[in-house]
């Protein structure tokens, strides 16, 4: 979310050493970096520190080891999930881990995981990211986010899926779509694209959004087709 009227002091320390030699493992990143939020009452709101290492091979293949100390002061209760988070001023402390395989090749993913404390509880958090081409016309990806949140509150788990999928049949005309899920609020959504490009982004475009809410009791399900074509023309010819 957007903040506003905030003191927000921050600073990164960040050193790549690159190694001597012909081997596989090329390079390390050692870093330390720091933001905070304070209100007008000099209050502290949100820290974050963050002590990292970057471990990289010559493949590409990168391996990102990390901690995270973070402060969060609660001011009015809120709810995640149905879960409520009460007043009250939390330290907590995280691991982070994300794995990197080399982007060049025709298949790669990557992850991002945390686990560590949460508020009044704790979370275990992974996201990755699955990718897939084919030459120059067919791009895929199939991303997913899980966060276990176990609070003194409550508990709940959160799983949002992504597939997005494009191929182009010629530099100008294209076809895209992405799909989401998220089993929190039930609700599925489509995103289909057709564009027919001219100069300076004019051209055709076709685009069909479907919104469906599972969900019995507050249940959504909208379909909206959109055709857009835009030319440009000199008037003085």
């Amino acid at each position: 979310m957007q903040r506003s009227a905030f003191k927000k002091p921050e600073f990164l320390i960040f050193k790549a050493h690159r190694l001597k030699g012909d081997g596989k493992f090329t390079e390390i990143r050692p870093h330390v970096s720091y933001r905070g939020y304070w209100n007008f009452d000099n209050e502290q709101v949100t820290g974050f520190l963050h002590m990292d290492n970057h471990w990289v091979w010559r493949s590409g293949f990168e391996i990102h080891t990390g901690v995270n100390l973070t402060q969060e002061r609660v001011f009015a209760p809120f709810n995640i999930s149905n879960v409520t988070v009460p007043v009250g001023e939390y330290k907590n402390e995280e691991l982070q881990f994300v794995l990197i395989s080399n982007p060049n090749n025709a298949f790669s993913v990557s992850t991002r995981t945390f686990i560590g404390g949460y508020f009044n509880g704790k979370r275990y958090s992974n996201s990755g990211t699955a990718n897939f081409r084919v030459g120059n016309k067919f791009v895929s990806s199939l991303t997913m986010s899980h966060n276990d949140i176990q609070l003194e509150t409550g508990n709940t788990t959160a799983l949002v899926g992504g597939l997005r999928l494009a191929y182009s049949f010629t530099p100008r005309i294209f076809l895209q779509s992405l799909i989401q899920r998220n089993n929190v609020s039930e609700i599925t959504s489509v995103n289909a694209r057709f564009g027919w490009l001219q100069s300076a982004n004019t051209g055709l475009f076709v685009v069909l959004n479907i919104v469906k809410d599972d969900n019995p009791l507050d249940f959504l399900d909208n379909q909206t087709l959109t055709i857009k074509y835009t030319h440009r023309f000199d008037v003085l010819r």
